[in-house]
């Protein structure tokens, strides 16, 4: 009876292992096949489930964003000072387009500061400092602040993850070097460009829309405050609304 029971739990084991395999490689495919158009939406509302099928694409983690309260954990490398300024702003912005409540945790951790960084560089910093693990009822927003980036040492900003935001502070100093009084509007312009990525939004065309491209591309700051975007327009207020109708 015992040999019986090794054996069908060894057998619903490989089966279990060999169906992960296969849904993380169709999650990697193309957008339509089967996997990705039925089951991937059902399956990234669970943060157990992106983690067993490796689901961290962008907008992966929409659904918590779009339902739950957000807290935000913020961590910097050393010599990075953190703008709270910038960071406040995207909290209420957060809440404010969400509807969500959000809060704020910014960390001690003493994280080593490096000139670059580099993909596997940020994975090791995510895994040995970030704190705050996703609940049944709270989503969980990771910012990282570091130095530049070493493959586009331009890059001000981008997403790790499906849940993450990676905000290259240095490289913000350079662009806004002409104007540093428009740094923390742009700091957190960054995010919440990032941010709209994380809850599904897509670039767009329009240069008074936060996702539009417009400072990545021309690489020139906007010379005045009020000029740089730090919320999002209301033709993406409306593609926030039309995803959270879609939950």
């Amino acid at each position: 009876m015992a040999k019986k029971i090794t054996v069908s739990l060894l057998i619903i084991f490989i089966l279990l292992l060999a169906a992960q395999i296969i849904f993380t490689y169709l999650g990697r495919r193309s957008e339509d096949n089967f996997f990705n158009s039925k089951l991937r939406p059902i399956a990234m509302k669970s943060a157990f489930l992106r983690k067993i099928l490796v689901l961290h694409n962008d907008g992966d983690a929409r659904f918590e964003y779009l339902n739950n309260k957000i807290r935000i954990e913020v961590d910097a490398m050393e010599n990075i000072k953190v703008n709270y300024e910038a960071l406040e702003l995207v909290k209420a912005k957060i809440m404010e387009n969400v509807g969500n409540e959000a809060s704020l945790l910014v960390s001690n951790a003493d994280i080593p500061y490096v000139e670059q960084t580099d993909e596997a560089a940020i994975e090791a910093i995510a895994k040995n400092y970030r704190n705050l693990p996703w609940t049944k009822s709270e989503a969980s927003l990771y910012i990282l602040l570091v130095s530049r980036d070493k493959q586009d040492l331009d890059s001000l900003g981008l997403t790790f993850h499906e849940d993450g935001i990676i905000v290259y502070a240095n490289s913000h100093e350079d662009f806004t070097a002409s104007n540093p009084k428009t740094y923390s509007n742009y700091i957190a312009s960054t995010i919440l460009h990032e941010f709209g990525h994380q809850i599904g939004l897509p670039h767009n065309e329009n240069k008074n829309c936060l996702m539009n491209t417009h400072a990545g591309e021309e690489l020139v700051a906007r010379q005045s405050i009020s000029e740089v975007i730090t919320d999002f327009c209301e033709y993406e207020k409306g593609q926030i609304k039309s995803l959270q109708q879609g939950y």
